[in-house]
């Protein structure tokens, strides 16, 4: 059952401006959201693993002002699948723990990892026996840091909620041993850290594209990843991957490609086929929305969504 309606308060947007942050959030109670998303990152309250305990005084005071319930979302880069730096990446993720116990979230949503960008470049080139190799040891660390994690947030009274990747064109996504891309993967990884405190954030959108890049159905990963779904993200998009000239949604939006962002209903994502298996999810559906669609009119027709009811 879904247990409310949220919207995100966009990270590009906040950039450490608690302002521009108060602002949105009176944007978003007016139109009628019981929930907001905060990004970690966004509030210049984490640096190099570390919470600054003034600025969190600053956060928690302004959010307190509110009659919003918050959800967390850990800094995107983040990458417990990372060789080099596990460590300082787990950290900020435990760091980020103790912030959403501040602020009284109740989830920490996590971006699935992978095999970083040049690793997978040069064991393609070189070996691809290896990067499938290389890929499933990751794997192997990245649930034994969410494992360890997972026990913090039991602490604390938190669910991390692990999210489906977005299908990255050069990420040779066939070749890998493991691709948060791929919703049956995701849902194995769960399954084998089983911590009751390591669930799904399942991204609608994301799984719209990876869907058609790698040849899935999107409602039958749905169905499967339902059981360990505790929190959801939908918007919108045209299921077509990223194109490499073109990063910003200024530049991708005239043809449609990539993660737009858009309000539900205004891309080809067949919402009308996945209601009923998202309103039997157990999480808040989250409406992700680029800040261009943020407008009080836009607000408030997506705070209505009907998928409690």
């Amino acid at each position: 059952m879904i247990m409310g309606i949220g919207i995100n308060a966009d990270s590009t947007r906040v950039n450490g401006q608690l302002s521009v942050l108060q602002e949105d959030l009176e944007k978003f109670q007016a139109a009628g959201f019981g929930w907001a998303e905060i990004a970690a990152h966004s509030l210049d309250v984490i640096i190099h693993g570390e919470l600054r305990k003034e600025r969190l005084q600053e956060v928690k005071k302004l959010l307190q002002c509110f009659d919003l319930r918050y959800t967390l979302h850990g800094p995107d880069p983040v990458n417990l699948m990372d060789p080099h730096y596990g460590g300082l990446q787990e950290k900020v993720l435990r760091c980020c723990l103790e912030l959403g116990a501040e602020i009284g979230a109740s989830v920490l949503v996590y971006h699935c990892g992978g095999v970083p960008k040049e690793m997978l470049l040069k064991a393609f080139a070189q070996d691809r026996r290896e990067l499938a190799e290389l890929s499933l040891d990751l794997q192997r660390q990245e649930q034994e840091a969410l494992r360890r994690l997972g026990d913090r947030a039991r602490e604390l009274g938190l669910t991390i909620c692990v999210e489906n990747s977005l299908y990255i064109p050069y990420a040779f996504q066939d070749q890998v041993r493991f691709s948060g891309a791929r919703i049956d993967h995701l849902v194995s990884h769960v399954k084998e850290i089983d911590h009751a405190n390591v669930q799904i954030c399942f991204d609608v959108a994301h799984g719209h594209i990876s869907a058609n890049a790698l040849g899935f159905d999107l409602a039958e990963g749905l169905r499967l990843a339902k059981p360990y779904i505790r929190h959801l993200h939908l918007h919108d998009n045209f299921g077509l991957p990223n194109v490499p000239t073109a990063s910003k949604t200024i530049d991708n939006l005239p043809l449609g490609f990539g993660d737009l962002h858009m309000p539900p209903g205004w891309g080809n994502i067949p919402y009308d086929k996945l209601a009923a298996d998202l309103k039997d999810c157990q999480a808040v559906a989250l409406v992700e929305l680029d800040p261009r669609y943020q407008t009080p009119e836009i607000l408030r027709q997506v705070a209505g969504l009907s998928l409690t009811q």
